[in-house]
């Protein structure tokens, strides 16, 4: 069992150069070359949060981070890094990539079936990568939630969307990003 985190406490990080992964508890991962891009993804799901790296062939890297831990880290530059909730509905980070990062919170009794409809949905798709966990939350009656993280090819990049349940606060924080390179 884990003891959940509550969404209230979701950070963005958006970071420039070589992060050191080694300490996070990575419960799900992905790590594939699309040469003809010319690039390499490392995709994890870490907790209820997430990450993505993606390096260049000319050595560029940038990974966006999703947690409610900061990284410490001296080795990655840090382009963005803002609690979730101060941060628009919408944002783009100047950076060696184009970089657009957006959210929004739902019900989760609301949106659950949605949401399941979907994940259902994009495990089926031609998805790069498709990473799930689910976690027991340790409460007086058992409770699940969810990771889901898929990314997809698109001209000239590639395209994020993650969901993060926290079920006992009738929470998902649906986000999703575009990546170009």
């Amino acid at each position: 069992m884990i003891k959940d985190i509550s969404y209230k406490k979701l950070q963005l990080a958006v970071l420039s150069g070589e992060v050191d992964f080694s300490k996070m508890n990575i419960f799900e991962e992905a790590k594939l070359e699309i040469p003809n891009a010319g690039i390499k993804i490392h995709a994890a799901i870490i907790g209820t949060s997430h990450f993505v790296q993606i390096k260049k062939e000319n050595g560029i890297i940038l990974t966006e981070l999703l947690a409610c831990d900061a990284i410490d880290d001296n080795l990655s530059k840090p382009l963005y890094f803002s609690p979730l909730a101060d941060v628009d509905s919408s944002l783009s980070v100047a950076s060696d990539f184009s970089y657009q990062f957006s959210y929004e919170f739902k019900s989760y009794k609301k949106s659950f079936e949605e949401i399941s409809a979907w994940a259902m949905k994009a495990k089926l798709d031609s998805s790069l990568v498709f990473l799930e966990h689910q976690f027991e939350i340790e409460l007086e009656n058992p409770l699940t939630s969810r990771t889901i993280l898929s990314i997809h090819a698109i001209e000239g990049g590639i395209r994020i969307k993650t969901v993060h349940e926290y079920r006992e606060e009738d929470a998902i924080i649906v986000s999703g990003s575009l990546m170009k390179f």
